[in-house]
């Protein structure tokens, strides 16, 4: 596999690693846990450089 896509991939994991419904961890600390919306908006943006890198790949 190709570094920038397991890079982009191992990202998205830490992400989905990062979610939680739990108000307490959410409130303690912000930075790191992520809700539904938070979850949300980093895959697109994972996914929008996924696209980005493949488009570059098929170019090359």
């Amino acid at each position: 596999m190709a570094e920038p896509l397991f890079l982009l991939l191992d990202e998205l994991f830490g992400d989905a690693d990062s979610f939680t419904t739990d108000p307490d961890l959410l409130a303690e600390d912000p930075v790191f846990y992520l809700d539904e919306q938070g979850l949300e908006s980093k895959t697109r943006d994972i996914l929008h450089r996924m696209v980005m890198w493949r488009d570059r790949e098929m170019a090359a």
